[in-house]
């Protein structure tokens, strides 16, 4: 119920959209559910994202796709648009992981590296004089 209800106002002022029962939801849904095409589309791009320590990276993929395009929908729908969006922001951190780049790795300490640490270069290891 939005405060327009409440009130009673007939002013079109008082719409949440500055006067306009429009709405972008729909347009939002439509994104959705042509990106939960797409993992059906090419669902090995989509795998390739997928962390190594997930397992069966198409299968994710595809219920991901299948997740887009219901809660696309539903996000359309005025009766059920905000559950559904609950669910997108839910689908959208549980996908995070495939969406982030992979940690830099670390490099090695010095000694690990052959302890060439505090030498010139060209003088010999320590202990080889």
């Amino acid at each position: 119920m939005t405060d327009r209800d409440r009130t009673g106002s007939t002013d079109p002022e008082d719409d949440e959209a500055g006067g306009s029962d429009r709405s972008l939801a729909p347009l939002m849904g439509a994104v959705y559910v042509v990106a939960g095409i797409a993992h059906f589309l090419v669902p090995q791009r989509f795998a390739e994202a997928v962390p190594p320590a997930f397992p069966r990276p198409v299968g994710l993929v595809y219920l991901s796709g299948i997740a887009e395009i219901l809660l696309g929908i539903g996000v359309a729908i005025p009766r059920t648009r905000r559950p559904s969006a609950w669910g997108l922001a839910a689908l959208l951190v549980a996908v995070l992981p495939a969406d982030l780049p992979p940690p830099p790795r670390a490099a090695a300490p010095p000694a690990a590296r052959g302890g060439r640490r505090g030498r010139r270069r060209g003088a010999p290891p320590r202990g080889a004089r």
